[in-house]
């Protein structure tokens, strides 16, 4: 298959932002609230002593890396008198990824919906619904603070589906745990139906409970900004308004890469990646599928007839297949732009 000069995806997930909130000891549940503070730290990094060069500079001298370094920063823990604390987020799940928002090649569109079919009938789309729905159970998508004295996750549906997995920490690196949730299987196939249905689409609440440690750190998304001098804060907080008063939170980008970092089809994986058209492992600040190995997903589309035909012939679907239909969920530009 050839790429067409129109060919996008919308998206099938779609997470909103992460609201903190805490419960107080008199069992009122208010905005998690933030503060800009100066700290003196420490000047570190090479570039303070060495130039580009490793050569030790002029100024790199004992009395001016003595000196402190002062700066501004947005600071955000668990208020003294918290003994809860919970981030909510939404999902919205639809079937976008069936067939494709915009394609001009007809021959295109058919071997699309060609592998779309032999997927399903593999149960391919469960399989991801699943893979989906455990990083949200898990908590993955707290990311820095997942870590306290415990937390529940809850998942309640617009179809009145309620699952709750409680204490989730000690099950971190377990596999099937889930599996035991009461309704765990009945979620998994509302997820599963709502990206191969066209005609409906599902609803998730998520809440995360923590139990935390006296004053423990919340690490909120963080949010660019232009210094405009030293008073101004160097690191900042994504924030919204809850009740009148302004929040931190995380990002909807940032709990969506969380339900996306799925990606263990390929060996060169030491854990899960996101799912993305060239695999990037962010800790090694490289990408694992490139068009060098013919892993990467335009590599993987271009192939998509025998793709088809390969699970058709097995009745059971593979690695290439997952990572195909995984990116097709996640939508974007596919095309390969205007004609040379």
């Amino acid at each position: 298959m050839k790429l067409p000069q129109r060919f996008s995806y919308r998206r099938s997930l779609s997470p909103s932002i992460g609201v903190f909130t805490y419960v107080n000891k008199q069992g009122e549940e208010r905005s998690l609230p933030f503060k800009t503070v100066k700290v003196l730290g420490q000047k570190e990094g090479v570039a303070e002593g060495f130039d580009n060069k490793m050569i030790p500079k002029a100024s790199a001298t004992a009395k001016k890396l003595g000196e402190g370094n002062p700066h501004t920063i947005e600071y955000c823990h668990v208020p003294y008198d918290a003994n809860r604390v919970f981030c909510r987020f939404s999902l919205t799940v639809n079937a976008n990824s069936i067939a494709p928002e915009v394609c001009n090649d007809t021959e295109v569109i058919e071997a699309m919906s060609e592998f779309v079919k032999s997927y399903i009938a593999v149960k391919g789309y469960n399989y991801l619904a699943e893979r989906y729905l455990i990083q949200i159970i898990s908590g993955a998508w707290l990311w820095r603070n997942q870590y306290s004295l415990g937390t529940t996750i809850r998942i309640r549906t617009h179809k009145g589906r309620n699952l709750v997995a409680e204490n989730v920490q000690p099950h971190s690196g377990q596999k099937g745990w889930q599996q035991n949730l009461a309704g765990w299987a009945d979620l998994v196939d509302e997820f599963s139906e709502a990206l191969i249905n066209p005609g409906t689409f599902l609803l998730c609440e998520v809440e995360a409970e923590i139990i935390p440690i006296t004053c423990q750190e919340i690490y909120p998304s963080q949010a660019f900004s232009d210094r405009d001098s030293a008073d101004t804060a160097g690191r900042i907080f994504q924030k919204t308004m809850v009740d009148g008063t302004e929040s931190p939170i995380l990002g909807a980008y940032k709990i969506g890469a969380a339900i996306a970092q799925i990606d263990d089809w390929l060996d060169d994986a030491v854990e899960p990646l996101r799912v993305g058209q060239y695999g990037v492992d962010k800790k090694i600040s490289a990408a694992l599928r490139t068009p060098e190995n013919g892993l990467d997903f335009f590599s993987t589309i271009t192939q998509v007839e025998q793709l088809t035909d390969e699970i058709n012939a097995k009745k059971q679907s593979n690695n290439r297949a997952h990572f195909l239909a995984a990116n097709l969920i996640k939508g974007g530009l596919f095309q390969k732009g205007a004609a040379n």
